[in-house]
């Protein structure tokens, strides 16, 4: 996923699930602050000077957004459900992030449009075809 394909900024994202790990598996989520940093998905810290500094603990992430709770992406998500089935109920009373058709939260794929090979005037491999049209039963009747 690249930046462009969001509306929001992504290390926001990638804040909310360091958090979200936190709860449960610390060591997985201190595993992922250091991927962040060491590809620099997160922006700096900034100090009382208003020096950037990279963010290498979970301490320094947090300490940011005091407002925002560990749990805070999971409540994100669940208001997400409510609003999507609000707007669009689902087939069924199943309530999941992860459907797909009528479950899912995200639009439907456009279908795969198959393309024609092109010719080119070097190409002798690929063969033409010619439309072939069908008569109707009365065009070759002569006219008087």
């Amino acid at each position: 996923m690249n930046q462009q394909s969001t509306s929001f900024p992504l290390h926001e994202l990638y804040e909310l699930i360091v958090r979200f790990l936190a709860i449960e598996c610390p060591d997985s989520a201190n595993a992922l602050l250091d991927e962040l940093q060491r590809n620099a998905l997160l922006p700096p810290r900034l100090d009382w000077c208003g020096q950037p500094h990279p963010i290498t603990t979970l301490h320094q992430l947090t300490s940011r957004n005091t407002n925002v709770s560990a749990n805070h992406l999971p409540l994100l998500l669940d208001q997400l459900l409510t609003f999507a089935h609000a707007h669009t109920p689902p087939p069924l009373p199943i309530h999941t992030l992860m459907g797909t058709a009528g479950f899912s939260l995200l639009p439907p794929k456009q279908p795969h449009q198959p393309t024609l090979p092109l010719r080119t005037a070097t190409d002798t491999t690929t063969t033409t075809t010619t439309p072939t049209t069908a008569t109707a039963p009365f065009a070759s009747a002569a006219t008087d």
